[in-house]
């Protein structure tokens, strides 16, 4: 069974206020799994954002690798909608906040993991949740 995702944001935010957008990852299987933070990724629609890639080497997708317990859940906190790879840049407007996860089938294991759980491999994406952005005052 795939992990299940959870987006919340603020439904309004001032431009130029905090923009954290929480993601929420359960193990919905029972058996212990294994989950790559670092590949979780956001997707804002709307008219007005725009992705900015963040400069430098690419994200060691197994680096802060969390092993879930069946029920189990950790948070993820995306400080002013940036993720791992990219900044988004949110001017006022309304925006659908989708999480996705997604671990490719080909991904070799880090050789510094020792017998980890069961690692999930596969797309999933999150229901959408709404922010709308406000002009400050």
């Amino acid at each position: 069974m795939a992990p299940v995702l959870q987006v919340s944001a603020l439904a309004r935010a001032g431009h130029g206020e905090s923009r954290d957008i929480v993601v929420d990852i359960r193990n919905g299987d029972t058996v212990p799994i294994l989950i790559l933070p670092n590949l979780v990724r956001l997707r804002i629609e709307g008219a007005r954002a725009e992705y900015v890639p963040r400069p430098g080497p690419p994200v060691d997708p197994w680096q802060g690798a969390l092993q879930l317990a069946p029920d189990a859940e950790a948070r993820l906190r995306f400080a002013d909608a940036s993720d791992k790879s990219c900044v988004w840049r949110l001017p006022p407007g309304d925006y659908r906040i989708v999480a996705v996860y997604e671990v490719p089938r080909d991904l070799l294991p880090a050789s510094a993991i020792a017998g980890p759980g069961r690692l999930w491999r596969g797309r999933i994406d999150s229901p959408s949740a709404a922010m709308t952005v406000v002009q400050a005052r």
